[in-house]
């Protein structure tokens, strides 16, 4: 399937966040030391987590009604995603 070349780019930085995901459990099943992992969440989400919420937020979400239920869930995972690795940094 094609993308729309406006979404290309924000396409691209959501394979970067499921690409965390993954780095992540590869991380956990080679036993990776937690504090590696945590430090490299925390520097992805400043890098990249961050700016990617916002461009979505900015360029895709504003197209949609504010009691959009796919709009305020969202929404609301971007909150609660920010405020965990928030929680990480104690």
């Amino acid at each position: 399937m094609k993308r729309n070349i406006n979404l290309m780019e924000l396409s691209k930085d959501h394979h970067q966040v499921l690409l965390l995901i993954w780095k992540i459990k590869q991380g956990i099943n080679n036993q990776t030391p937690v504090n590696k992992i945590v430090n490299y969440m925390v520097h992805f989400s400043k890098a990249a987590l961050k700016p990617y919420f916002k461009e979505e937020e900015n360029d895709v979400l504003i197209f949609l009604d504010d009691d959009d239920q796919l709009k305020k869930r969202t929404l609301l995972e971007h909150q609660e995603i920010l405020k965990k690795v928030e929680g990480l940094i104690g």
